[in-house]
């Protein structure tokens, strides 16, 4: 490997003499790789990065162009030679600088690598002049391990706790990183039993020998929560880590303080605070300033009355503590203040470690701000700056605190502080946007109290007079104010304080929100407050004769952009989405004498959707316009909700704006970026022509045979994403759509349009119902089990209308079929009877020719758990399934024929009927192991029953709880003449026999 030494030499030199040879030496390495062919050529590279006679500049610069390589040619598995010639590299003492260039390489190879390279750093010596523990933390941080590898990494505690007295510096830190991570992932019983027994030994061990307190003071928090056997006589050596976080917190650097706060919050909830609180809020309280550095320098701020400086100092504070909340709120200074943010960590993690300590610490962090707030009284109240940080400190606390400061009478006082800061600095946003906040804060923290509860009569709960009279004004006043970061901050108050009160009728604060979007806001912040409206509405009582006028708030809204400007540039208004949301949630406002209203909602529906087609008929193109026609007709549907009667007179426009979202939808399926809105286009079309079938078939009777076909195309056509929410909540739609379709088209119809394409079609509803793997992880979800509902009502209503679907039902799909539609509720009764009826009649024709007794058990087994006693028009059925059943040795069937997940989930579902009252949730693990291997009476199974029906997994996945602990739990010897004759016996009895 001469020929690579050569080339790294000439590499050196050119990187560090030559620099303007370097792309020729570049192209000649790439040249001299090509030759040798890639494998050899790391091999060699590998060798120069290894010598230790080499100089150490020459085995750095073998490193930089490993790791080159290794990231353009990711190793694998069969990587033998390399992989042994890397590890004997992190096995073997080398200077600080190589290390970190072989854990750097090992980080990127170890997803390749896998478990050899695992085992390999487990077998390892622990040396600090060595690249072992650096290779094991990274692995540690950045790949998933089984429990039984990460065991035995936890095993090392002891081991770096050994060394750490017997390094230098570099190797403390490195020890010290691999404890850190330990520390903070802790993730069975076994790992936190072996942080806590050597969590002392480690303390103490970091205060006596580690002289570089950065490297004790970034390790103490992820330490802290294993203290808490130390709570209420704290040892020595967590004194003295109180003491050098406190130092640290009061004179440290900004990064010290960092870490500090995090320490703080940490604590907090591990353990009692109440020796130290009120130093430790003392000295939280300078680390919410704004340094003149910070705002000057950093922002080019002033304390001036430019606006565009005070609208700067509103987006950095604001990023800050939209940071602190973890809000995911898009801000419209966010890509500005990134870099603000980044320099005001400090700040943030200040006011989470405030919030925490009130949440955690109770009355003592209350009493602690009380005394801090008692103190800053006397001082002077001219400084806007002073002013914002303690407003920032009582907003901080608010949750926590609200309860202490309603006792103490001063919550009040508090808010009216916040007010009068509004109207003593008109020329600061920054102060003015902290108060806002403040305000809504504390108007939501006051639901939890007792002195503003409704104890008697929570459906009735009012906003207390302090939230009425105080902060809902100033909040409202707020969405006047002349900066537009004040007037998000107040808007989404305004939403957070209605979300509280969900009983309490929101009315006057939408009436307002409405009134001043529609007439003063910027366009972000007109968007935030529909959104925000469109929210709050839900909390809006219905019987509100007021209420009326707020779809007419909105239309007339709407109505103005549509007459201002063109139908092009209306579709593509970045406010049009959320303004069409809000219309959304406004229609259930509607009264009868607002027949106009729907009439012009429809039309502007129509208008919407005709503008967006006609632009991409022209240019070729689609735009963000489409999400407005997929929301628009997203309002007509909400219209036939609440609106039957208008919008059934109004079906004309409706077909001719579903006809053009149909089209829209067509031209969509070409375009791979436009798939999920393609989704949302098809759930909406769908949803709209399952409203105009039951509303008023009559009107769209000559479009059912093409609307059919579409359907039918949707659902057999592949193009819909499973797997994606935007995908199985369309199907679901399309499913429920085409059901309400079939069971209403005349017979020609079904023979020219259904009959042609059942096979296929009811393939694919099958697998709707019985396959959870194309879910992905929403299997399981309350919508992907929405979705199966409706598939199973369209497999019954396909047998309904004596669709030959029989030899599609085996028994585990009539299984799934079973779970699907016993979860639906008697709400949705004619759907619940026609796809019980289809099935059960689909399963009674097909055993005439071909016998299926399991598909009929499950079935029957359906049916026997109707809830409530079966509709009367069952009985007919009934009887024939029962005649069907005792013609059959149904005990063979059960026991031999049956799998016993189904046996069990029969049974299950047999006595899920009959269980009373609400049980407490069952740890489904600590069942199984408290009765593995006992035999079960009906009685104890029937108790098994009913505490699984309180467990978290539900459907399906109760199903696989039971399969799953078949061996030791559940492994039942189920008496199969029994369950039978329960089943039969019930049957008979719902069928009046």
């Amino acid at each position: 490997m001469d020929a690579v030494l050569a080339a790294l030499r000439t590499l050196e030199d050119a990187l560090i003499h030559k620099p303007n040879t370097l792309p020729v030496v570049e192209q000649n390495l790439a040249a001299l790789r090509d030759q040798v062919g890639r494998g050899d050529f790391a091999k060699g590279v590998t060798h120069v990065l290894l010598d230790g006679g080499a100089p150490l500049t020459l085995r750095q610069t073998a490193g930089m162009v490993l790791k080159q390589q290794l990231k353009v040619d990711p190793p694998t598995g069969e990587d033998a030679a390399l992989r042994q010639m890397i590890l004997g590299g992190v096995t073997t003492p080398q200077p600080r600088e190589v290390v970190n260039v072989v854990s750097g390489i090992v980080k990127d190879m170890a997803q390749g690598w896998g478990m050899p390279l695992t085992g390999a750093l487990l077998q390892a010596p622990l040396a600090p002049d060595t690249a072992v523990v650096p290779c094991i933390t990274t692995i540690l941080e950045c790949h998933d391990l089984g429990e039984e590898v990460l065991d035995q990494f936890y095993r090392l505690i002891p081991k770096a706790l050994e060394l750490l007295p017997r390094t230098d510096a570099g190797g403390q830190a490195t020890l010290v990183h691999l404890l850190k991570v330990l520390y903070e992932e802790p993730t069975s019983e076994a790992q936190e039993d072996l942080c806590r027994e050597y969590t002392m030994r480690y303390l103490e061990t970091l205060l006596s020998v580690v002289h570089d307190k950065s490297v004790v003071l970034e390790a103490l928090p992820g330490s802290v929560a294993h203290w808490s056997g130390q709570v209420t006589s704290p040892t020595p050596p967590i004194q003295q880590a109180f003491a050098l976080v406190l130092e640290a917190l009061r004179a440290g650097t900004d990064a010290q303080k960092i870490v500090a706060c995090r320490f703080w919050t940490e604590a907090a909830q591990a353990m009692d605070l109440s020796m130290c609180i009120d130093e430790l809020v003392r000295h939280l309280l300078p680390c919410l300033q704004w340094s003149d550095e910070v705002l000057l320098d950093d922002c080019g701020l002033t304390n001036g009355n430019d606006g565009n400086v005070v609208e700067k100092e509103v987006q950095v504070v604001s990023c800050v503590r939209r940071n602190a909340e973890q809000d995911d709120d898009e801000d419209d200074g966010e890509d500005q203040a990134e870099r603000l943010v980044g320099c005001s960590v400090l700040r943030t993690e200040a006011q989470q470690c405030l919030s925490t300590l009130a949440g955690e610490q109770g009355d003592a962090a209350a009493a602690a701000v009380c005394n801090l707030l008692q103190e800053h009284k006397s001082a002077p109240s001219g400084n806007w700056k002073q002013r914002e940080v303690m407003l920032t400190m009582l907003g901080a606390v608010a949750d926590g605190c609200v309860d202490v400061f309603v006792q103490r009478g001063i919550t009040e006082h508090v808010i009216n502080e916040a007010v009068e800061t509004i109207r003593t600095f008109p020329e600061h946003a920054l102060v003015r946007d902290a108060a806002y906040w403040l305000i809504g804060e504390y108007a939501a923290a006051l639901n939890s109290t007792e002195d503003f509860e409704d104890d008697d009569d929570e459906d009735e709960e009012t906003f207390p007079p302090l939230v009425m009279n105080v902060c809902a004004p100033a909040l409202l006043n707020g969405l006047r104010d002349g900066n537009k970061r004040c007037q998000f901050t107040c808007i989404q108050a305004l939403k957070m304080v209605a979300g509280r009160y969900k009983q309490a009728n929101s009315y006057p604060l939408v009436k307002v929100l409405l009134e001043v979007a529609v007439s003063g806001l910027q366009t972000e912040n007109r968007c935030r407050a529909f959104e925000a409206a469109t929210s709050m509405m839900r909390s809006v009582d219905i019987e509100e004769t007021e209420a009326a006028a707020l779809p007419e708030v909105v239309l007339g809204y709407v109505q103005s952009l549509l007459n201002g400007c063109a139908a092009d540039v209306f579709v593509r208004r970045n406010d049009l989405p959320s303004v069409l949301w809000a219309l959304t949630e406004a229609c259930k406002f509607l009264r009868q004498e607002n027949g106009n209203v729907v009439a012009g909602i429809l039309n502007m529906v129509h208008g919407i959707i005709d503008a967006v087609n006609n632009i991409a008929v022209a240019t070729g193109k689609l735009d963000h316009g489409v999400q407005s026609s997929i929301i628009a007709l997203d309002v007509a549907t909400a219209l036939c909700d609440v609106f039957p009667n208008e919008f059934a007179s109004s079906a004309e426009v409706v077909k001719r704006s579903l006809s053009l979202g149909l089209s829209l939808s067509e031209r969509m399926a070409n375009d791979p970026s436009a798939i999920a809105d393609r989704e949302s286009l098809v759930q909406s079309c769908a949803s709209i022509s399952a409203d105009l079938a039951t509303t008023t078939y009559s009107t769209v009777a000559d479009v059912a045979p093409e609307l059919s076909k579409y359907l039918i195309q949707v659902v057999c056509g592949g193009s819909i994403r499973m797997d994606y929410t935007s995908g199985y909540v369309a199907m679901s739609n399309v499913c429920w759509a085409l059901g309400e379709f079939f069971v209403r088209v005349p017979p020609d119809v079904v023979a020219g349009v259904f009959a042609p394409t059942l096979e296929p079609l009811v393939k694919k509803v099958v697998s709707f119902v019985a396959d959870d793997e194309q879910y992905g992880d929403a299997a399981g979800s309350s919508s992907v089990n929405g979705a199966k509902q409706n598939a199973a009502i369209l497999l019954g209503r396909l047998g309904y209308r004596e669709m030959p679907i029989a030899a599609a039902l085996t028994p585990e799909v009539v299984d799934a079929w079973c779970t699907a539609m016993h979860s639906l509720d008697d709400d949705n009764l004619e759907e619940k009877i026609e796809g019980v009826a289809g099935l059960i009649g689909a399963l009674l024709r097909g055993h005439a020719s071909a016998p299926n007794p399991a598909s009929l058990l499950l079935a029957a087994g359906t049916m026997a758990v109707w809830k409530g006693r079966p509709h009367p028009s069952f009985a007919p059925l009934v009887k024939g399934v029962v005649a069907a059943l005792l013609a059959t040795d149904l005990p063979t069937v059960f026991s031999q024929h049956m799998p016993e997940p189904l046996q069990i989930a029969l049974v299950f579902r047999y006595y899920e009927s009959r269980r009373k009252g609400h049980w407490s949730r069952l740890d489904a693990n600590k069942l199984a192991a408290d009765a593995n291997g006992k035999q079960f009476d009906e009685s104890t199974w029937k108790s098994v029953c009913q505490q699984l029906h309180a467990s978290p997994s539900t459907g399906l996945g109760k199903r696989r709880v039971i399969d799953m602990y078949s061996s030791g739990l559940l492994r039942l010897h189920l008496d199969a003449p029994r369950v039978a004759n329960l089943i039969l016996t019930n049957l008979r009895s719902a069928a009046g026999l």
